[in-house]
């Protein structure tokens, strides 16, 4: 209940991270919202899975009392005996198998899972179907580069909207506070550099490089835009002066 200091700021001191962005909304979703429902999804079927594997190894039994021996009643393993006053004294308990259709249950949960998240077994390099020795190089890489593409649009989200963000911030507050001399080494040696003489920033830079066909992808479009250049009189004599090639 008491106000302990008070400092005026230029800006908020908060970084955002948001994998999947919502327009109009301060926060997005993150992958736990994405597939939280198939989670728990998936571990209610694979429970039911195990418990009914269990049921069907370790019977559950009916018994009259007094009519059997309790001693080897209890113990359910495999080839043991059960000691019985009278015939019929000792049934097995029935119990319900598993409905058809789970196994394409959990193959939903996982395509499902597969879709949102972006992060499949083709991307991972995981799907026998795709590297096989008939499938060329060219279509693996598309392949691949396809199932990569969520996963690069959750990478950029994340380093243009937060990271860049953040370190912006920390480049501010080392220009406005930082006491002592950075060191930084470049080509020509060790500098030292003053913090207050640090030029004033609007915005960072971040690359992101996910799988590695997407420099060469990023390399591929560039000499065709080079290509299309050159086609353009005004333009080759401008990249012959720049020294472009």
């Amino acid at each position: 209940g008491q106000i302990l200091e008070i400092n005026t700021i230029s800006k908020i001191p908060f970084s955002t991270f948001t994998p999947f962005s919502i327009p109009g909304s301060v926060w997005g979703q993150s992958i736990y919202d994405k597939v939280k429902d198939l989670q728990d999804l998936g571990s209610t079927v694979l429970r039911a899975v195990i418990d009914n594997a269990l049921n069907a190894n370790f019977r559950r039994y009916i018994a009259v009392k007094g009519q059997y021996d309790r001693q080897s009643l209890l113990q359910n393993r495999p080839g043991a005996v059960i000691e019985q006053m009278a015939q019929g004294s000792v049934d097995v308990f029935p119990y319900h198998p598993l409905p058809q259709g789970l196994d394409n249950l959990l193959e939903y949960v996982n395509s499902e899972k597969e879709e949102r998240t972006g992060i499949s077994k083709v991307g991972q390099g995981l799907d026998a179907s795709v590297f096989k020795n008939d499938n060329s190089t060219a279509t693996t890489q598309m392949v691949m580069t396809a199932a990569l593409n969520r996963v690069r649009m959750v990478a950029r989200n994340m380093a243009q909207g937060g990271m860049a963000d953040m370190m912006l911030a920390i480049y501010d507050l080392v220009r406005q506070n930082a006491k002592e001399p950075i060191t930084v080494e470049t080509s020509q040696g060790v500098l030292q550099i003053d913090p207050k003489q640090l030029p004033e920033r609007t915005k960072m830079i971040v690359n992101t490089a996910i799988g590695a066909a997407e420099k060469a992808e990023r390399a591929q479009k560039l000499q065709v835009a080079l290509m299309a250049f050159t086609q353009i009189p005004q333009m080759n004599a401008f990249l012959q002066a720049q020294g472009a090639y």
